[in-house]
């Protein structure tokens, strides 16, 4: 089995909520973890998406002074033929908002 990558354990809350609701322990939550990580692996592996290669877009940045950003869009939802531009005319504004 790999590594879960993009699981932040710094910041579990959801985990935590979700536990509590559904009654869960970190023991019934576990294997549910590592299915729903290995359907992931399994999934991008069929596309010729290697898991192991985004490391570094999923393992969240420790260094303050560093912001990455990973965005992936659905390129199917946009009509335009070249749809970086409507995503583009879409995120930057809103990028505005944090400067």
């Amino acid at each position: 089995m790999t590594k879960i990558w993009t699981l932040d354990t710094r910041d579990t809350v959801l985990l935590d909520v979700v536990m509590q609701h559904s009654q869960l322990s970190y023991a019934d939550l576990g294997p549910e973890l590592r299915m729903c990580h290995a359907r992931t692996v399994e999934m991008l592996g069929s596309k010729g998406v290697s898991y192991e290669a985004l490391r570094s877009a999923l393992v969240p940045n420790t260094e303050p002074e560093l912001a990455d950003l990973a965005l992936v869009f659905d390129t199917a939802r946009f009509d335009e033929s070249w749809y970086g531009m409507a995503i583009a005319e879409r995120v930057l504004p809103l990028s505005l908002i944090h400067i």
